[in-house]
């Protein structure tokens, strides 16, 4: 996937540890990213987006998951509620030609 590399001695004393979201924070942040991509069912989806990442901070490690999962959830999900208009426009085109 990619190489992580350590970072140089002489940068660590800039490093600093933001900690994580507390569980309030987190589960208002997946609302308002479904909120804004229009996607249905916000708080079915958000509640199984944190059940899934807590399923893998607990069984995995906790940098296993992120908010960019949301971002991949969305973009999946725009794609298959495109593809699926796009199958319902070719099934009703073809149902008309065959009339």
């Amino acid at each position: 996937m990619y190489t992580v590399n350590p970072l140089p001695d002489n940068i660590i004393e800039y490093v600093w540890d933001f900690g994580a979201l507390s569980e309030i924070d987190y589960r208002k942040y997946i609302t308002n990213m479904l909120i804004r991509s229009q996607i249905e069912n916000i708080e079915m989806i958000t509640n199984m987006i944190i059940a899934c990442h807590s399923y893998f901070a607990a069984n995995e490690d906790i940098s296993s998951v992120s908010l960019r999962d949301v971002s991949r959830f969305i973009i999946l999900q725009n794609w298959f509620k495109k593809s699926l208009l796009i199958k319902k426009e070719i099934e009703m085109k073809h149902g008309r030609d065959s009339q």
